[in-house]
């Protein structure tokens, strides 16, 4: 019998993850789940990493790793913001960094303190406040550009309060994530579920408020939207208003991935069974065989996860 491409991959892949590890090159929270998940040893550089930037934090702002090791290579340092913080947050609960225990009480406050009145999570402006105190010349200019784009895209226009691009569905992911890890939830829970239900669109999808990117494009796609919106609502204990629509845009979907992007398939699988719509993934298990994972980081991750939402539905025959 011929040996599927998985069946190849995955033993390269998780040795990958075991050579980083004991290079002591463990970056990304997705690696650190990963290693958990794998029952190999994170390295105690991860550990330290975590907590010295949990250390150098002050309220109120998001905490900021090593940018050597931890900043994107294709995304700016604005774009990451929230992210760094969850990062950090998840690898120091995973791994019980001690000085979590110390910082837990006013992490809570403040990031819970980032939920507005409309229940929205406005972590993109509370990050260009803040980098605007701190470097105001380099904010202006983030802000010039930003705005540029806009007048481009529509032109006339004098745009007034827009942000850098970020997706504020994949930030109350992130904050609601991060309280999770925390032991705690949003400041107002109620608030934060209706306002992520009022982004569904007719067609069934979510999409955040606009935001684009300096060239003008559009940032984000629909279906991260849609994904990080089921998965906050479902961390809320709810789900969106329009669940049938939403299980049939998700299923529509399915036809337009590439076969290959593990990343688009987590993205669909995770909602569709948050949503207990699994069977509409039933067949993915033989399209899985020949997907490429093509390293031990985000690749490997996507599909042990991938792996552990096909189990249960598996089970159910």
């Amino acid at each position: 019998m011929t040996a599927s491409r998985l069946d190849t991959d995955l033993p390269r892949a998780e040795d990958e993850l075991r050579a980083r590890a004991a290079a002591g090159k463990i970056e990304r929270w997705w690696e650190v789940e990963s290693c958990t998940w794998l029952g190999v040893a994170v390295p105690e550089s991860t550990r330290t990493l975590a907590d010295e930037a949990l250390a150098r934090w002050t309220c109120p702002d998001f905490i900021e790793a090593d940018s050597r090791r931890w900043t994107s290579p294709t995304r700016g340092r604005a774009l990451y913001a929230v992210e760094h913080t969850f990062e950090m947050i998840f690898v120091a609960a995973r791994l019980e960094v001690p000085y979590l225990r110390g910082r837990r009480p006013a992490l809570v406050a403040w990031l819970a303190g980032l939920q507005g009145d409309d229940g929205r999570f406005a972590a993109q402006e509370a990050y260009e406040e803040i980098e605007h105190m701190r470097a105001w010349e380099r904010a202006d200019i983030a802000g010039d550009e930003i705005r540029a784009a806009w007048q481009r895209a529509i032109p006339g226009c004098e745009p007034l309060g827009v942000t850098g691009p970020h997706s504020d569905l994949a930030d109350a992911w992130y904050v609601t994530r991060s309280l999770q890890l925390l032991g705690a939830t949003p400041r107002d829970p109620a608030a934060a579920i209706a306002w992520i239900q009022s982004r569904q669109c007719p067609d069934g999808a979510f999409r955040s408020p606009l935001s684009l990117e300096p060239s003008g494009a559009v940032h984000g796609s629909p279906l991260v939207d849609t994904a990080r919106a089921v998965e906050t609502l479902a961390l809320l204990g709810a789900g969106p208003a329009d669940r049938d629509r939403c299980v049939a845009w998700l299923a529509g979907a399915i036809g337009t991935l590439d076969p290959r992007d593990l990343a688009a398939w987590l993205h669909i699988a995770s909602p569709l069974v948050a949503l207990g719509a699994g069977r509409h993934i039933a067949t993915l298990p033989f399209l899985l065989q020949d997907m490429p994972v093509r390293d031990g980081g985000h690749d490997l991750y996507a599909v042990l996860r991938l792996i552990q939402l096909l189990v249960p539905i598996a089970e159910q025959g």
